[in-house]
């Protein structure tokens, strides 16, 4: 049937505030996160397959794939967006990767 791709996105501003010295474990662990709910396992995911970690960091509960996307270009957080609603962003440069390509594929 396919996947869902979901990129690591942040506001540019963000990602310099919190990432200026690169994205790492130690960084990721005060770095406030948007999770969609208490079942959201991706943004751990990313951070397991990415970084090769599994780290608690602090988060904003937002149960919207439209509040991620928002939230994500005010600067609140950093996320998983889906890869067909942050495109246009990214193109844009309103949002950019933590770590260009890396992604996670959520099977359907």
């Amino acid at each position: 049937m396919g996947a869902l791709r979901y990129h690591a996105t942040a506001s540019p501003d963000y990602v310099e505030r919190h990432f200026a010295a690169g994205v790492t474990l130690e960084a990721l662990q005060r770095a406030p996160a948007i999770t969609f709910n208490q079942k959201d396992r991706l943004q751990h995911e990313w951070i397991r397959r990415t970084l090769g970690g599994s780290i608690a960091y602090p988060t904003h509960w937002l149960p919207s794939t439209q509040s991620f996307i928002d939230a994500s270009l005010l600067g609140i957080g950093w996320g998983l967006n889906l890869a067909k609603m942050a495109r246009a962003h990214l193109e844009a440069k309103r949002l950019v990767e933590l770590i260009p390509g890396a992604v996670v594929d959520v099977p359907l």
